[in-house]
């Protein structure tokens, strides 16, 4: 069934980067334990120009392929045309109080023959940076415990959307979007919600995607969709995996005696499903995709039928064109909200006591404040919340010193870091960071200088070359 709204006019122009719209959303998990309820009937209308909006501006929101000014000359539109179609003014995309596009990406599933379920397990946060060109996307569980806009009494997040849309037809993802607001602290700006069926059609249009599996996996799949008493093995090697989009799709929801037992968690499937949205964002945004005029065209008609989002405007189209021309892919994150979120220090969500199947905030049944703290600091910089490598701050022992870079440690407790009361012998050249594990730490570098009031220095100095330092990212020497 068609899954598609906007609202647009005559005005809109379009840009033919279709795929860009299905780039980053991922497909839900599982609808098994969903209601029955009614499926809203969504407008089909192909409005050509309005699509072309579309994907000019909401995927790269949503951190898809930003090279809209290539694709547009490609497809015919050339610069001069779309120069024609748009103010002259330079308009911003939307942005919360801190600088920041933040998205809400949601996954469901309407294939399922008979009850059809609108249980959205996909759930992602995702916030742009522009000044670092840097995306984190954030997965929130789908058992966790919410309430539902001015009610008191919990139920899980994954039902929102459903009990808006029973409430009130077309208000299901705006209740959700009120509810992740409140859970996150951030402000979303915009919206997308693709259809399961997008997703599969998306990663055959574009001919597949490359993942690397660090495990092997096995674990019993439904052998036909909507009928679960028979049941297949499906197995995924070790290394790099060349997935259609029925594989990747059995990837993302595999969840049936499942070898290792944690791959097939809810969490473990969130962790596939960011990693085919990884592999799906890589692919498109390779020039051979871009310029198949029947992928893009392919892909266009996919996102008509599978996608459901929040009104863009002209300005909004003119800012991502802005954008797009100066800007390549943005480096992206991704973390996903588990029971062991935020270390060893400061757990921050937990099981409820009085119902094991759902969890809630470890600061208590609806404090969110450390759900919220951690937020804010994972968008800021997402690479001290993923990395596997450790920070490394030198002191030379002094009291102030080492109470800052204590502080920092304290205050990024879920970060990988180590702090020294006494710099080493070899270092002599005090005041600097620098990103000891390569060009992709820089970011974190600077990020680190700025907070400890230091230097960022992008040469490595001789002294520092000659420490071994494999295991960290970052050195910070006071």
């Amino acid at each position: 069934m068609g899954v598609i709204r906007m609202s647009l006019d005559d005005s809109h122009f379009i840009c033919s980067d279709g795929q860009k719209t299905l780039v980053s959303v991922v497909p839900s998990i599982t609808g098994f334990r969903s209601a029955a309820t009614r499926v809203p009937e969504f407008r089909k209308k192909r409005n050509v120009k309005g699509l072309f909006m579309f994907v000019g501006v909401v995927l790269f929101v949503v951190g898809a392929v930003l090279i809209g000014k290539q694709l547009l000359a490609r497809s015919g539109v050339t610069p001069d045309g779309v120069g024609s179609l748009i103010p002259v003014l330079q308009p911003k995309l939307a942005k919360d109080a801190k600088g920041k596009t933040n998205v809400l990406l949601v996954g469901i599933d309407t294939r399922e023959t008979g009850i059809v379920q609108l249980n959205t397990d996909t759930i992602i946060l995702c916030s742009y940076d522009d000044a670092t060109n840097q995306l984190a996307m954030l997965s929130f569980p789908r058992d966790l415990a919410v309430s539902y806009p001015g009610r008191t009494d919990l139920t899980r997040i994954n039902s929102i959307y459903a009990i808006g849309e029973n409430a009130k037809r077309g208000t299901g993802l705006e209740k959700l979007r009120e509810v992740v607001q409140t859970i996150s602290g951030k402000t979303i700006q915009y919206y997308a919600m693709v259809d399961l069926k997008g997703f599969i059609d998306a990663i055959d249009v574009v001919g597949g995607v490359d993942v690397y599996l660090n495990t092997d996996i096995s674990g019993l799949y439904p052998m036909n969709q909507g009928q679960f008493d028979r049941y297949q093995r499906v197995y995924f090697k070790r290394g790099w995996s060349h997935m259609n989009g029925e594989t990747a799709l059995q990837y993302t929801r595999i969840r049936t005696d499942v070898i290792p037992v944690s791959e097939g968690s809810d969490f473990g499937r969130a962790r596939h499903q960011q990693q085919i949205t990884q592999a799906v964002l890589d692919k498109v945004s390779k020039t051979e995709t871009l310029l198949d005029a029947k992928k893009v065209l392919e892909l266009a008609g996919v996102a008509s039928k599978n996608l459901k989002m929040s009104k863009v405007s002209t300005e909004d189209v003119q800012a991502a064109v802005n954008i797009m021309k100066d800007t390549g892919k943005p480096t992206s994150f991704s973390y996903v909200f588990d029971l062991y979120s935020g270390g060893s220090i400061r757990r921050l969500i937990k099981e409820i006591s009085w119902n094991p199947y759902m969890l809630g905030p470890s600061a208590g049944k609806t404090n969110w404040s450390d759900i919220k703290s951690f937020v804010e600091m994972y968008t800021i910089e997402p690479q001290l919340a993923t990395m596997t490598k450790k920070v490394l701050i030198y002191t030379d022992g002094t009291p102030e010193k080492l109470a800052a870079a204590k502080s920092f440690q304290k205050k990024h407790y879920y970060a990988k870091m180590v702090v020294t009361a006494k710099n080493s012998p070899e270092i002599s050249t005090k005041g600097f960071v620098y990103a000891v594990g390569g060009k992709q730490y820089e970011v974190l570098a600077q990020f680190v200088a700025s907070s400890l009031d230091l230097q960022f220095k992008e040469e490595l100095p001789e002294e520092i070359k000659t420490i071994d330092l494999k295991e960290y990212a970052v050195v910070a020497v006071f």
